[in-house]
Formats: C-alpha cells, sequence, structure tokens
C-alpha cells in the first residue's frame, strides 16, 4: 500500500505519435504500480486500485506541469495548475 503522495514533474512531448507515452511507471510488472500514462485518448494518473482519468492528449511541443496526488481518500491528476480528474480510492 501507499502513504500520502506528490509525484510532480515538467515534461515536453515532441511526438506527435498516437502511440502511448509512459510518463511515469514504478513497479516489477511493467505496467507500475504507480503510472502516468496518455493512451488511447486520454491521460490516467493511478495506482492499481485507483485511476484518475482525463479526456484528451496532453499539449506537444511546450513545457507542461504534471502533479499526480495520492491522498487518505483519492487520487488527483492535476495539469499546469488545474485539476483535471480524481477518483476515489477504494
Amino acid at each position: 500500500t501507499f502513504s500520502n503522495f506528490t509525484v510532480e514533474f515538467y515534461v515536453k512531448i515532441t511526438t506527435d505519435a498516437e502511440t502511448d507515452v509512459r510518463l511515469i511507471a514504478v513497479g516489477n510488472d511493467g505496467q507500475g504500480d504507480l503510472g502516468l500514462f496518455e493512451r488511447d485518448g486520454e491521460v490516467s494518473f493511478g495506482l492499481p486500485y485507483a485511476h484518475a482519468k482525463m479526456e484528451g492528449r496532453l499539449p506537444r511541443n511546450e513545457w507542461i506541469h504534471v502533479v499526480g496526488v495520492r491522498s487518505a481518500n483519492k487520487v488527483e491528476l492535476y495539469i499546469n495548475g488545474e485539476l483535471k480528474a480524481e477518483a476515489p480510492v477504494n
């Protein structure tokens, strides 16, 4: 299990490819116990038991600020300081 935490970073995505973009993946199985991904037309920040999902793609060719937060009862995804998605922790 995870305690409360925040993951924060800047990223500049320079590809327009329609492939998956793995921004963070932590874990032993290749998929990640903690992950922040862009795939299938949505951005997802999550853990095995909670996923905050935002429709759409991240901006391209510009620096963006990405923050994922896990608190006692939810996970949240912020893009450039704006809350884009949240989900309850089960």
